[in-house]
């Protein structure tokens, strides 16, 4: 199934993850420009076959261009985790300007899939 991922042009610098969530989140917010929360735990397989094939791939860090993204780890953070209804990681969302929903993934999410997410952002 990670094929098509494994062999996706790679970029220079992967996608660009800030790990203070609540600075983070408030810089976004305050700036307002889109951000995109990553759900993770260190125990989630599928969440670092992503973080080694999908947001390394060159089409998605294009496509990640002028979105905040920020890694949650979902054991340290349940706060989030409940305000964003995580079921399950990795799970992915993206909210607008706006602080509000606009798109979200559960489980695995190839690059086409992840690049996809990203252009429901209006640039």
């Amino acid at each position: 199934p990670f094929a098509a991922d494994r062999i996706a042009k790679r970029a220079e610098k992967p996608v660009g993850f800030q790990k203070d969530v609540d600075e983070a989140i408030a810089a976004a917010i305050e700036a307002k420009k889109p951000f995109f929360l990553k759900f993770e735990t260190v125990w989630c397989g599928p969440c670092k076959t992503m973080n080694e094939l999908v947001f390394t791939a060159q089409e998605v860090v294009d496509a990640a261009t002028g979105v905040v993204c920020i890694k949650v780890d979902g054991d340290e953070r349940k706060d989030l985790v409940e305000k964003h209804k995580v079921t399950g990681y990795p799970t992915g969302v993206l909210l607008n300007e706006s602080n509000e929903e606009i798109a979200r993934f559960l489980g695995y999410a190839s690059v086409k899939q992840t690049k996809e997410l990203f252009s429901k952002v209006k640039k």
